[in-house]
């Protein structure tokens, strides 16, 4: 890779728990921070939080002074500590919040809260790591507290840029009903890296006056070892990936996919990957569908070779995502990448993703029918699931290529210092 970084500039990446975990921030990741380590002096990951061993390596080095100084605090202190803010009651008057909406207020005492904290940490790291006296650009993975806390900073940071990335639950208000500071945090930003045109949209339509420091930028995976080889033996093999959650319908799937098994009377197998606090809810509700038709299997939470080596070493004929709001999802990119059509819905930034040419787009609210016919168009058309095979591979490399779109984004952030 050709480095295009001057010399001596350093790179601090803010992100939830990354170098640790195997959740779907790794899965991002994993992917960009080899081109960031090659491409800057050096690199710095300030993880939030610790939540066990660390599970990606490289030429990058971890300080946990935040996640320690953020580890559990009661519940008094952070409601003591949000009220003593002044940034609650200006947020407050800014969106004209009332004290009775308890959900709004809730998610700005944590917002707020976490915020105090964060800035009480930063002001001693930067005197520690005498951060005015370099050149540093500052990163946020995720457009949350931990940018609006940095940069109430900046009158400290010199002329050191900051910028943040933000993907789908840390955008879009109807996610959580309510996402503090984004005029702040827009405002005070050198620039803000999209992930979708969708989001671009999104935002512009909302704050117009920040059009000149949105930048589109997908995330990228890498290319396949070996595309993904379709079933031979009569039996529809199909993928889905995500945490089990209420957003992304899992239970919509099940019940779909038993009832396109037990309609055609074709047998159905269909591989989970991903956990989460919904588990033995869908558990129940597979094995409540499943029939001599429509079988399962739940690999949970694996690291993200996993998943790549199981395209690589199985026969797959689709990947099925029924969620209701998305970015522009890791896990499409790379089923599209082996050459695996794909279901999805048409949110978010997925119809940049899923075209005519390389799956089918369903409804919002999609019913079992609709779905049905979505998958029927795929599979029994052995020449069109042919050439959508290799116009997802076509579309990968065109839009969501890793080794052209990091390298962009390196050239991005170094051209703003």
């Amino acid at each position: 890779m050709e480095n295009k970084v001057p010399d001596n500039i350093n790179l601090l990446l803010f992100t939830e728990m990354f170098p640790f975990g195997i959740n779907s921030e790794s899965a991002f990741l994993v992917n960009e921070i080899n081109y960031l380590c090659q491409a800057f002096s050096k690199v710095t990951i300030i993880p939030q939080m610790i939540v066990e061993g660390q599970t990606t390596v490289g030429s990058f080095t971890t300080d946990l002074s935040l996640a320690r100084h953020l580890r559990k605090r009661n519940k008094p202190f952070m409601l003591t500590l949000a009220l003593l803010q002044p940034l609650f009651y200006k947020e407050i008057l800014f969106k004209k919040i009332s004290f009775w909406d308890y959900p709004k207020i809730k998610r700005l005492i944590y917002y707020t809260a976490r915020y105090a904290l964060i800035v009480n940490w930063f002001r001693k790291y930067l005197i520690k790591n005498r951060l005015t006296a370099s050149k540093v650009i500052i990163y946020t993975y995720w457009n949350t507290e931990i940018t609006t806390a940095l940069l109430d900073c900046r009158q400290y940071l010199g002329k050191n840029l900051m910028v943040s990335r933000a993907h789908g639950h840390d955008l879009y208000e109807d996610y959580w009903g309510y996402i503090p500071c984004r005029y702040y945090n827009l405002k005070h930003l050198d620039q803000l890296f999209l992930v979708s045109r969708k989001a671009i949209d999104y935002v512009v339509e909302q704050f117009p006056e920040f059009d000149n420091k949105l930048i589109l930028s997908y995330l990228g995976v890498k290319v396949a070892s070996n595309l993904t080889t379709s079933s031979s033996d009569g039996i529809l093999r199909i993928i889905s990936c995500s945490y089990v959650v209420k957003v992304k319908r899992i239970d919509l799937i099940i019940i779909s996919l038993s009832d396109f098994a037990t309609r055609y009377k074709m047998k159905v197998e269909w591989t989970h990957f991903g956990d989460g606090p919904l588990m033995n809810e869908i558990l129940s509700r597979a094995e409540s569908a499943s029939t001599e038709f429509f079988t399962y299997q739940f690999k949970g939470f694996v690291p993200n070779e996993t998943v790549l080596e199981y395209y690589e070493n199985n026969t797959v004929d689709l990947f099925i995502n029924l969620s209701e709001s998305e970015g522009l999802p890791l896990a499409i990119q790379e089923a599209q990448a082996h050459g695996i059509p794909i279901v999805a819905v048409a949110v978010g930034g997925i119809p940049e993703l899923v075209t005519s040419e390389t799956g089918v787009l369903v409804s919002l609210n999609p019913t079992k029918v609709e779905i049905a016919n979505a998958i029927s168009k795929i599979i029994y058309d052995k020449n069109k699931c042919a050439t959508m095979k290799n116009k997802c591979v076509e579309n990968w490399d065109k839009h969501f290529n890793q080794a052209k779109n990091y390298r962009v984004f390196v050239d991005e952030i170094s051209g703003l210092i």
